[in-house]
């Protein structure tokens, strides 16, 4: 389980400032690759909470969330320092 997970609420929203601002900014980032292959794990897992209502395998949307950890999902698979709370990347 993602360190983010075991987190208080404020905690949370802190972790998440952090991660859009590495975003923003391109610090610890992965490459191309790896992000595209996250999101496809995402697109077709379970914990994906939409914000749309295409189906499940459909490319994850800016506003889609983990259910399982509360993070954004197309934010969080860019940075090489986080991981799926269901340990599937």
């Amino acid at each position: 389980m993602c360190d983010s997970c075991n987190r208080s609420w404020g905690d949370k929203v802190v972790h998440g400032a952090i991660g859009l601002a590495k975003n923003i900014l391109h610090i610890e980032q992965v490459d191309d690759a790896t992000r595209r292959a996250r999101l496809a794990q995402c697109a077709s897992c379970d914990d994906l909470k939409r914000y749309h209502p295409l189906p499940k395998g459909a490319d994850v949307s800016l506003l889609d969330t983990c259910a399982a950890c509360g993070c954004i999902v197309r934010e969080k698979v860019k940075l090489e320092n986080e991981q799926c709370p269901k340990g599937k990347w």
